[in-house]
């Protein structure tokens, strides 16, 4: 399967928090920094993965020590903003003999930034998982927003490692591994009876895990709703996901969304700023090229609301030509979806099909309503033809 289908930021991305941005003005570049939230992690015997967190404004690479350890993603797209990455360690069956030490580097560029020391005990019978493959990890990898208007349908995504499954098998349907997401209006264990389940669908391979992704598809009254994920190997126990790996209550817990009151946007509201994000992807889905990138956008009493606005259309655009973005060469994708908030911005993330081979200009527009005019969005802000203009990508 391609790399940039594994490594890619599912609805942008997988687990990213905490982003930052301006106004209808460029997006200022944050100073360089990347720092994990854990030193060192220590494991059992036996195959299992444990989570990091990587907080990060610059793009960075992560490399092992030793053939035993595993990190997933290894890379993470993040230029000038700041992006909170969850990563996965896993180790490998400790036939060493003894017990074991290694570690994790992370890297900008060829600078180390963060070391997180990996430390594994030798084989104990009580710690020998009871299936053949048991799910050792589930984690909250990504969700499409927490704070939703009513009628808004929260969407998230779950991680899910299964040793000789998710990391051997290259699966179009996640084998016998079923995943369900689900909610509750309390903080309680998510075994209990006060929990409402809906089926997850299928969405890849990410790394050496199966990545899911449902809806709680059902509308909600104002409030504020527990949710996680419970996953299991054919007819195995269930586990359940957390914010940091499998839920335990304390350091990995349910996750939080909101059902608020829709806010009426102004009679006046119009786009007036769009501007293509450093972010994209060329991947396969398939047998079907594609194309998938970011871009955010500003509109005065819309995007500067906690709530995905309303009415916004979005659409990436692809050419051969370094055309005005008004003529017939483009080529322009499907609606994109409401990411997640960057400052007064909300970032957008959508795709074009691609048919052949070569180099390609791009670039965004956006309206609201559908007798508006659209605003074209470049590499700096609203494309004007000069210091703004369509940005470039290649597939070879």
């Amino acid at each position: 399967m391609n790399n940039n289908l594994k490594y890619r930021i599912i609805s942008c991305l997988f687990a990213v928090i905490g982003l930052t941005a301006c106004s209808d003005d460029e997006p200022e570049l944050q100073p360089e920094s990347l720092s994990v939230d854990k030193q060192e992690v220590s494991f059992t015997g036996y195959s299992s993965t444990l989570a990091v967190k990587v907080d990060a404004t610059r793009q960075w690479s992560a490399v092992t020590s030793d053939y035993w350890i595993t990190v997933s993603p290894d890379h993470y797209p993040s230029e000038g903003q700041h992006f909170v990455a969850n990563v996965a360690i896993t180790v490998a069956d400790n036939d060493d003999g003894i017990d074991r030490e290694g570690y994790v580097s992370f890297f900008i560029g060829d600078v180390e930034k963060a070391r997180v020391v990996v430390r594994q005990k030798l084989k104990e019978d009580g710690d020998e998982p009871e299936e053949e493959f048991p799910i050792t990890w589930a984690n909250l990898q990504w969700n499409a927003g927490t704070s939703l208007a009513e009628g808004g349908i929260f969407e998230a995504g779950c991680c899910v490692f299964a040793d000789g499954i998710t990391n051997v098998l290259e699966s179009t349907t996640g084998e016998d591994i079923v995943c369900q997401i689900g909610y509750s209006t309390g903080n309680t264990t998510p075994d209990g009876e006060d929990w409402t389940w809906f089926d997850c669908w299928f969405n890849g391979d990410w790394g050496d895990n199966f990545y899911y992704q449902g809806k709680i598809d059902t509308v909600l009254p104002v409030g504020t709703y527990y949710y996680t994920f419970r996953t299991r190997n054919g007819s195995g126990p269930w586990k359940y996901a957390g914010t940091n790996g499998l839920w335990d209550g304390s350091e990995n817990t349910s996750g939080t969304f909101e059902i608020v009151a829709a806010v009426e946007p102004p009679v006046s509201a119009q786009i007036t700023w769009a501007s293509l994000t450093d972010w994209f992807s060329v991947w396969n889905d398939n047998g079907t090229q594609l194309f998938e990138a970011t871009a955010e956008v500003f509109a005065e009493g819309l995007t500067d609301q906690d709530v995905a606005p309303e009415g916004i259309e979005v659409q990436f655009g692809i050419s051969k030509t370094d055309a005005e973005p008004q003529s017939d060469a483009w080529t322009w994708g499907e609606n994109c979806w409401a990411a997640y908030r960057s400052g007064n911005n909300w970032t957008y993330q959508g795709r074009v099909t691609l048919s052949e081979t070569g180099s390609y200009y791009y670039i965004v527009r956006a309206r609201y309503g559908e007798d508006a005019e659209w605003v074209y969005g470049g590499s700096n802000g609203v494309w004007n033809g000069d210091d703004s203009v369509a940005k470039t990508f290649t597939w070879e």
